[in-house]
């Protein structure tokens, strides 16, 4: 038996991911190299009053966890951007952001009614 602490390995998942607040189907689309990370650190900074978005952390100050939904749009694995590429070693990292950026605004443009109205560059709508 063992009664020592758990660990779990970080899973760590490249790609669009969105946000959705159930009670309105109000959404936010993100990218990150790292969804889980960015998941939590959206809710980091909620607590702190510093997200993007004021409507984003207006609606998730209000709610339960329950009116959340987090999704995947679009899952892309990093190793394998690297294998298909042709760039130098140094390039892959910019080239691989400036991709999910590509791939970010086309889920945006396909989930969103607006366009680009946070700080970020990014939207809740």
């Amino acid at each position: 038996m063992y009664f020592g602490k758990k660990v779990y390995p970080h899973v760590r998942l490249s790609g669009i991911y969105k946000i959705t607040y159930k009670p309105t189907g109000m959404c936010y689309i993100g990218k990150s190299v790292d969804i889980f990370s960015r998941w939590s650190k959206h809710y980091t900074d909620i607590k702190q009053n510093k997200h993007s978005s004021p409507l984003f952390t207006f609606h998730w100050v209000y709610s339960k966890p329950t009116d959340w939904e987090f999704t995947f749009l679009e899952i892309v694995d990093f190793d394998e951007y690297k294998r298909k590429s042709h760039l130098p070693a140094d390039f892959i990292t910019k080239s691989f952001d400036n991709h999910l950026l590509d791939l970010e605004k086309v889920h945006m443009r396909q989930h969103s009614k607006n366009f680009a109205i946070n700080a970020d560059n990014k939207y809740f709508s």
